[in-house]
């Protein structure tokens, strides 16, 4: 009886010694974690809203600026509903500091496209993780939106400009403005 006990207490053991190695992406991670996740998502979000508004003083309200700024906003309403879900202070908001306004609006256009791809790699890398589920959702709805701001800029390199997005806009809308990116569940428009 006293070795099946030894022996069930040390396999407790060896399991606890095991978990405690795993890899830190197979891990939920702390608050401490998801509000620095939170915090740096908000940055990137608040930069890219001011990157483009400062476009839009600069050349006008030309698509697709005019267009993705307003889902930038959406953008920023989603992450603080995580902020306030999970009882984090929002930041302040310093995006401001940090916009470029190039000399043409071909320069600005590739400013885009390098923006949403940084902004979707820090989804991406983020979404390695195992994330509390409504988490998740948010991460991975602003990261398809991404997605779709990218192609629009991608577009207006190529020289379409008239949407961003090509023949394919009103699937893409349709399909991305029935996005869930808040919470409750509710449908909202991302992008």
């Amino acid at each position: 009886m006293k070795k099946i006990l030894s022996s069930t207490i040390l396999s407790g053991i060896a399991l606890a010694t095991i978990a405690s190695f795993a890899p830190v992406s197979a891990l939920e991670p702390s608050d401490a974690e998801l509000e620095k996740m939170f915090t740096v998502l908000i940055n990137d979000e608040y930069k890219a809203q001011a990157e483009y508004e400062a476009l839009i003083e600069e050349f006008g309200a030309v698509n697709p600026f005019a267009r993705i700024v307003k889902a930038e906003a959406r953008h920023i309403d989603a992450l603080e509903t995580l902020f306030d879900a999970y009882d984090f202070d929002i930041p302040e908001d310093n995006g401001d500091k940090y916009a470029v306004v190039p000399d043409s609006l071909e320069e600005a256009y590739t400013i885009g496209v390098e923006a949403e791809i940084a902004n979707i790699d820090l989804y991406e890398d983020y979404l390695k993780q195992d994330l509390p589920e409504d988490v998740e959702r948010v991460f991975t709805n602003l990261m398809k939106a991404s997605e779709n701001h990218l192609r629009a800029f991608e577009n207006a390199v190529d020289g379409n400009i008239n949407t961003g997005l090509g023949p394919q806009r009103n699937n893409v809308m349709r399909q991305t403005r029935t996005e869930d990116c808040d919470l409750s569940g509710e449908a909202q428009a991302l992008n």
